[in-house]
């Protein structure tokens, strides 16, 4: 056999067994597709209030003046939100940056497949 037959047989092998992976991460996610589906529709609204904010802050400043108790609430509710959010972020920005100063420096080459 060939060093190319042995390429492709290896890479027949990976291929596969990336596979597998796929559908195993797949699976273990089907039970999170409720709460991740809920985290996209947020991540959408996100996107479209930054493409929009003088329509936002029009939206808050109508909102405000014609129902003040309502729409200080929303407000409220809104800055909690955000807050939030960006403390999440800033969270999980720090944990990576943790979790990269604490991995071992990765050599350029990669271990070989012994599969």
């Amino acid at each position: 056999m060939n060093r190319l037959d042995e390429l492709a047989v290896r890479r027949e092998r990976l291929v596969a067994r990336a596979a597998e992976q796929r559908a195993a991460i797949a699976a273990s996610l089907a039970g999170c597709r409720s709460v991740l589906s809920i985290a996209d529709r947020a991540f959408v609204w996100g996107q479209w209030a930054r493409r929009h904010p003088a329509l936002l802050a029009i939206s808050t400043a109508v909102l405000v003046a014609a129902r003040p108790r309502l729409g200080l609430r929303w407000v409220v509710r809104a800055l909690s939100v955000w807050r939030t959010g960006r403390f999440a972020l800033d969270l999980v920005r720090t944990f990576a940056a943790m979790r990269a100063a604490r991995a071992p420096a990765q050599s350029p080459t990669a271990p070989s497949d012994q599969s």
